[in-house]
């Protein structure tokens, strides 16, 4: 009789153990729901329209499309504001995507952000620093004849830049650089267009 009611405590031990292992293990998840994180809610960096945002270029996707990592591990897709790129099928899609890779990859950039696009995108100017001066990458792409001046959206910029990258397509397209040395070239808008590809 002893031993039955030894055995019957045992068990009765193991099972108060378990159920208390289950609320342990409930109650840390419950505390891992609600703990506060580190930094405060207002004092994280969102991306906000109209301001500038700082980081590093971690991967250069095409000849007008970057994705820029932020100090706060922040990850921001934007797309060049003002210029649309061959696309990476076109002539010159991928020396294009080399030529914005060459200025950009791995470093720090600025970048104005624009507006966002229907895909969740940042439409923004991107700036590189080169020999201790900012400089606009889609101007540079512009002027060695890697991108088109975006007329479509060029009301959505301000009149300086609408002024400055019409110029620096002309320069491209004058001295016949880059994508302006073959005797045909292909808009990307109309190229997506054909090939029915979702930008």
């Amino acid at each position: 009789m002893k031993r039955n009611g030894q055995k019957i405590v045992k068990r009765w031990g193991v099972v108060i153990l378990l159920l208390l292992g289950v609320a342990q293990v409930a109650e840390v998840k419950e505390r891992r729901k609600t703990r506060t994180p580190d930094v405060k809610k207002s004092e994280q960096s969102e991306p906000i329209k109209g301001e500038w945002a700082e980081g590093k270029v971690v991967k250069v996707s095409d000849g007008d499309t970057v994705h820029v990592l932020q100090s706060e591990n922040k990850l921001l897709k934007i797309r060049l504001y003002g210029i649309d790129a061959p696309e990476k099928k076109q002539p010159y899609g991928q020396k294009c995507r080399e030529e914005l890779a060459q200025r950009v990859a791995g470093n720090t950039v600025k970048v104005w952000l624009r507006e966002q696009d229907r895909y969740g995108r940042w439409i923004g100017k991107v700036t590189y620093s080169s020999k201790g001066e900012w400089k606009d990458v889609g101007l540079d792409l512009l002027q060695i004849g890697c991108a088109w001046h975006y007329k479509a959206f060029e009301k959505r910029q301000t009149v300086d830049d609408r002024k400055s990258y019409a110029q620096a397509e002309s320069v491209g397209r004058s001295r016949q650089l880059g994508l302006w040395k073959e005797r045909e070239q292909t808009a990307p808008w109309e190229f997506r267009k054909a090939s029915r590809v979702v930008r």
